[in-house]
């Protein structure tokens, strides 16, 4: 299933949209289905976010540290600890915090966790790559959920939503082959799927490294600023909000990012053909999301809606949840909404073991 959205929810290049004006919740001219704000009960909230700034950080609840293999890992919590859980996890050189507005709109009847990732933010930032191993960083992130957002009240289990964009959603998409029974849902925005094949894996090897010299070499703000130019991130130089992110891209550690880049890149993660698979037979729902001016997004996309996975477009570039925050979680609240609490996962679901 493909949902396609623009600002009042349709991508402006596409043809047979017309002069919008067609209602929310309906289908336009295109064909191409408008989310509906009915759905959205937090409506107070977005009042403030309709525009994406530094000013509009949303503060958390409460932050804490959790411990895992003797390094710290920094949570910021909105919402209370009762409500169902929703575990955010963000980019390459982010932080939980450039969560906070999302977290905020759902932390009306959510509970929402950012996490910082080993390396970045306030968590450790530890000298050891196998810490920054991919399979490393998706234990890190079970283990959060199985001590942390999945322990409810007096030790009862429940499950948690997880949400993770790019870098945060390829370690997102190592819990789906997980055999613990942690997940309400996956969604899954703008990351790749893992190379496909030696080829690819060997590129995606010699260019990480390259980076990774890079940042030994010439330091964080040369990094930054070279960072900044790839075609990536066209749409964040059109808009200004590369200025806005710059500050928290400064703020990383040159060496804790080389680390990261070598050990948890595209090149380590399982081949796209096993986590495409994977994806496609898990009983776990999973939604994947996209800017429409992301290239690099357009083929995993495709492939997963071919594969029946309910897939989402929106006129944005690589970073959907900071150029159309309101839209974003409008979504993400619409999905999650039409989830039901369940038992335990069905014998014979097809749940990867």
């Amino acid at each position: 299933m493909h949902n396609h959205t623009c600002g009042c929810g349709h991508h402006e290049g596409d043809a047979g949209c017309g002069s919008h004006e067609h209602g929310h919740g309906e289908v336009c001219a295109c064909g191409a289905h408008h989310v509906s704000p009915e759905v959205e009960p937090l409506a107070s909230a977005w009042s403030m976010l309709g525009k994406t700034s530094k000013e509009q950080t949303v503060p958390p609840t409460r932050e804490f540290d959790f411990d895992w293999e003797g390094q710290k890992v920094h949570v910021y919590q909105w919402g209370k600890a009762e409500n169902i859980p929703v575990v955010l996890l963000h980019g390459f050189m982010q932080t939980g915090l450039s969560w906070s507005i999302i977290a905020a709109a759902l932390s009306g009847n959510h509970c929402a966790y950012a996490l910082d990732f080993l390396g970045h933010g306030r968590s450790s930032k530890p000298s050891n790559v196998e810490l920054y191993r991919y399979d490393a960083m998706v234990r890190m992130v079970e283990s959060f959920l199985e001590q942390v957002a999945c322990m409810g009240h007096e030790g009862a289990k429940r499950r948690a939503h997880v949400i993770g964009y790019s870098m945060g959603g390829r370690i997102a998409l190592g819990l789906a082959s997980s055999e613990k029974d942690l997940l309400y849902s996956l969604i899954l925005e703008s990351c790749n799927f893992g190379p496909e094949g030696n080829e690819q894996r060997a590129v995606a090897e010699e260019r990480n490294a390259g980076w990774a010299q890079r940042l030994r070499n010439n330091g964080i703000e040369e990094f930054v600023e070279y960072w900044e130019t790839l075609p990536l991130f066209e749409s964040q130089r059109e808009t200004g909000l590369d200025e806005e992110l710059r500050p928290e891209r400064l703020a990383n550690d040159a060496e804790s990012m080389a680390l990261c880049l070598e050990g948890a890149g595209k090149h380590a993660m399982p081949d796209a053909s096993q986590a495409f698979a994977v994806v496609a037979n898990t009983w776990v729902p999973v939604k994947y999301l996209w800017g429409y001016d992301d290239c690099g997004s357009e083929a995993v996309a495709h492939r997963l809606e071919h594969d029946g996975i309910d897939v989402t477009s929106f006129g944005t570039g690589h970073n959907v949840h900071l150029e159309a925050p309101v839209l974003y979680g409008t979504v993400v609240q619409e999905f999650l909404s039409g989830i039901e609490p369940r038992g335990a996962a069905p014998e014979g679901s097809g749940h990867q073991q």
